[in-house]
């Protein structure tokens, strides 16, 4: 499960920034009143908080990746819960910011990004959601010992 888990993350890195360049495709083409949205301050910000949040799962996959394949139980099932954990918050959110920044193209049959959107939130619910990683989490000897 822990193998799946960490693919699973993976895949959702490669979701997340597919996510990203086509959000920040479609700010540089997009215009409104006249110019481009993508020179809108706040939406340049948004976009900047995607891409962290973009890279901040890419590290933890890799992390989660790495450890998938070792033999300590509770390193390895700590850092692949952390990897679903972001999952569930920083690629939600990513998803969440991509299609809203698309407005009401993104939830067209005709455009990719309500595909990647539902696909994530897939990604989420696989091998164990939020509340089953917190709960593996908390459960972790190790993380007892250090709370208590």
């Amino acid at each position: 499960m822990d193998y799946a888990a960490a693919a699973a993350v993976a895949e959702a890195v490669g979701i997340a920034t597919t996510m990203l360049h086509m959000t920040l495709d479609y700010l540089g083409t997009r215009e409104q009143f006249g110019v481009k949205i993508g020179s809108f301050q706040a939406l340049q910000h948004r976009a900047v908080d995607m891409y962290a949040e973009t890279e901040l799962l890419r590290s933890i996959s890799m992390a989660s990746m790495v450890r998938a394949d070792d033999d300590d139980l509770s390193t390895r099932r700590r850092d692949v819960s952390a990897a679903k954990l972001q999952l569930a918050t920083g690629g939600i959110w990513v998803a969440q910011q991509s299609l809203q920044l698309h407005g009401g193209i993104g939830v067209t049959d005709e455009h990719d990004i309500g595909l990647y959107f539902k696909r994530m939130y897939a990604l989420n619910a696989l091998f164990g959601d939020q509340e089953h990683q917190v709960a593996r989490f908390a459960s972790d000897p190790a993380f007892a010992e250090t709370v208590g």
